[in-house]
């Protein structure tokens, strides 16, 4: 119903009622009349406004809101969640102590030669996996097979100069035998001029002659010489002996330098093959064939699959914390977390082994809570390669052993 209708309709309702005493009826205006409205039609309420009002008083008006269903149910809600996050926490996430100050690490190994050489072969790339004794690098062997050649040469000359002192030595003892025979023949003779002497003697000058007599003292004194010079060929002899042993010894320790020279050229030798001492992954390598390689110079680095976490942990955090606690380590790059345990705490803090550790006796003292490196081993490894270095965040559970 348009406006114009709903006033004639209310007009007519209203045209046999009269106006309230000491109230003007308003003056009525023809329809279309453009004319701005008097006081008079601003005072009087519209119609719509009548209607709204009339429509306000039959709703009902709305409850606070703290009488509403909804409020309660979310306060509920709110309430035991916070309280079950509270419980959880008094239980469990107290006990946990975490840092984002780690990393992987572990002991990688340092490949560099033994021997200078000029390198000939290098047969691995970077980042490949190699097996414990597998051949890396090769280097130019042609001076150590020379060397190889003399010490081997060296060696078979020392065992004939030590097969030589020995035959010496037999040779030496048998003129002692022979020197030994000779004394025993000497002092034979000797004891028969003597006991002739002395039979002689005894006889008297009647039954012997004195030119028998004088014949049998010259016979003693010349058998006794030969007796004594028997003896010292024999001591002679027995000195050569000594001598050839002595001589033998000497051809012994030659040998045995000469051997040990043998096995140093072939020990040089095999260091022209480089090989990995363990199993690993080559990173950083820095050779190519033709370089001029000298000992204890860095060609690459083997990095092994066992790794391990450093946690340098806050010195407020490790009041609770022992060796063989539980924990989990989230890894970044891969966005998992693995299982592990607390294998162990350094004995001081990380500055206290740092180029300048800390002197807090001299200067003016700001006390600074210190970290201290915990390594927490991996129960499992995951089928990545976890490489040292990545970032990690440890998790360690320090409750006691009782109320895990």
């Amino acid at each position: 119903m348009s406006r114009m209708a709903a006033r004639e309709s209310v007009g007519d309702g209203q045209s046999d009622q009269e106006a309230p005493q000491g109230v003007a009826r308003p003056q009525e205006r023809p329809p279309g009349s453009t004319a701005p409205p008097t006081g008079e039609d601003r005072a009087r309420p519209r119609d719509s406004d009548a209607a709204r009002v009339d429509d306000d008083r039959r709703t009902p008006p709305k409850p606070p809101l703290y009488k509403r269903p909804w409020f309660w149910i979310v306060t509920a809600v709110v309430v035991i969640g916070g309280g079950a996050g509270l419980l959880i926490w008094w239980l469990h996430a107290r006990w946990n102590v975490n840092t984002d100050d780690a990393f992987i690490t572990t002991h990688y190994v340092t490949v560099s030669p033994r021997v200078a050489g000029h390198v000939t072969k290098v047969l691995v790339d970077d980042n490949q996996d190699v097996k414990q004794g597998q051949l890396l690098v090769q280097l130019d062997k042609s001076d150590f097979e020379e060397a190889l050649k003399g010490a081997q040469a060296a060696y078979e000359q020392a065992i004939g100069q030590r097969q030589q002192a020995q035959a010496q030595v037999v040779a030496a003892k048998a003129t002692v035998a022979s020197n030994e025979a000779d004394v025993a023949a000497a002092k034979a003779n000797a004891d028969q001029a003597q006991s002739d002497l002395e039979r002689y003697q005894s006889a008297g000058p009647r039954a012997v002659s004195q030119q028998t007599l004088t014949q049998a003292q010259a016979n003693v004194r010349t058998t006794t010489a030969n007796l004594q010079a028997a003896q010292a060929k024999l001591v002679a002899s027995q000195a050569q002996v000594r001598l050839a042993e002595s001589q033998v010894v000497v051809a012994e320790g030659a040998v045995h330098k000469a051997q040990a020279d043998l096995e140093n050229a072939k020990l040089q030798l095999s260091y022209t093959d480089i090989k990995a001492a363990e199993d690993g992954q080559v990173t950083n390598r820095n050779v190519d064939p033709g370089s001029y390689l000298t000992p204890g110079q860095a060609l690459m680095a083997l990095v092994p699959p066992n790794v391990w976490v450093i946690a340098n942990f806050k010195e407020t955090q490790l009041r609770n914390m022992r060796p063989g606690q539980p924990a989990s380590i989230k890894i970044d790059a891969y966005g998992i977390t693995l299982p592990g345990h607390v294998q162990s705490v350094q004995a001081g803090s990380g500055a206290a082994f740092s180029l300048l550790p800390p002197e807090n006796a001299t200067g003016n003292y700001v006390k600074v809570v210190q970290r201290v490196p915990v390594k927490i081993t991996f129960d499992r490894l995951p089928e990545q390669r976890l490489a040292p270095g990545l970032s990690v965040v440890p998790t360690v559970d320090t409750r006691p052993p009782e109320h895990q």
